[in-house]
């Protein structure tokens, strides 16, 4: 009889560690992303998408639709993301106070965070310009509030870079923008892309223009990478400059079918 009950208990036992180990194995149930999260993050990736594309327009409105997403979730760090991308939009079209005006919130508010207000600060600069003393500004600004290690600094030098083209201080252009080539990581091939395009047009500037192609080939290498059909634009309609300066025939036609095809496949401006 003892045997008995043992062995019965012996089962119930068995069971029970059975279904404790298959209890355990059984993950808890993920919380299913919110219908408003799910929203921001589509519009938000689609607004990037755009801007790319040079499709300002609907960039423009997914930008807008982002930032008032971002709002009603009370997310800080999502809504200076929107401002800082709808204010770049802004300025592409061509409507640099509308562009301010999206970005002067952030100058004085820490809900956005010190990087975000750095950015903020920097697009001001960008859009102070061809004013260079209130750049100059702005720029300091942004340099002095930005974090340690600053993943903007890059893109400070060179914006110093467009800063001294401006003032048609071509000397300091370069020495800014190869120091930009020289230091810049890999990681950083948009910016070492800029520095390039920089270089080339002191170059060009200078007359220059066989040393201003050399420099702007190894930008458009870069730009190719990353896939940028904006940034190629731009690369093209400076080497249009250059092919120009040179008077090379077969360099502008090509040139000319280069721009012509971008333009095809995106909205130029």
């Amino acid at each position: 009889m003892m045997n008995d009950i043992n062995r019965h208990i012996g089962k119930q036992m068995c069971v029970a560690i059975v279904v404790a180990a298959l209890v355990g194995c059984v993950s808890p149930a993920k919380q299913p992303i919110p219908p408003l999260r799910i929203d921001v993050q589509s519009t938000h990736s689609k607004a990037l998408q755009a801007i790319h594309r040079n499709d300002l327009d609907n960039a423009q409105l997914l930008w807008r639709q982002t930032l008032q997403l971002y709002q009603a979730l009370d997310d800080w760090n999502g809504q200076g993301m929107a401002r800082l991308g709808l204010a770049q939009t802004e300025r592409r079209l061509g409507d640099v106070n509308a562009a301010k005006e999206v970005l002067l919130p952030m100058q004085n508010e820490p809900l956005f965070g010190a990087t975000a207000q750095a950015q903020a600060l920097f697009q001001l600069a960008q859009l102070s310009l061809p004013d260079t003393h209130q750049a100059k500004d702005y720029l300091n600004q942004s340099v002095a509030i930005c974090p340690t290690e600053c993943s903007l600094i890059w893109a400070q030098k060179n914006l110093n870079a467009r800063i001294a083209a401006v003032e048609q201080n071509w000397g300091l252009v370069q020495q800014l923008a190869q120091s930009v080539i020289a230091s810049a990581p890999e990681s950083e091939a948009a910016e070492r892309a800029h520095a390039y395009r920089l270089s080339a047009q002191s170059l060009l500037a200078q007359n220059q223009a066989v040393a201003a192609q050399t420099q702007l080939e190894q930008g458009l290498l870069l730009d190719r990478q990353l896939a940028r059909p904006d940034w190629l634009l731009e690369d093209y309609r400076l080497l249009l400059l250059i092919a120009q300066q040179q008077q090379n025939a077969a360099l502008i036609s090509s040139t000319e079918k280069r721009i012509a095809s971008l333009c095809a496949a995106m909205a130029c401006k």
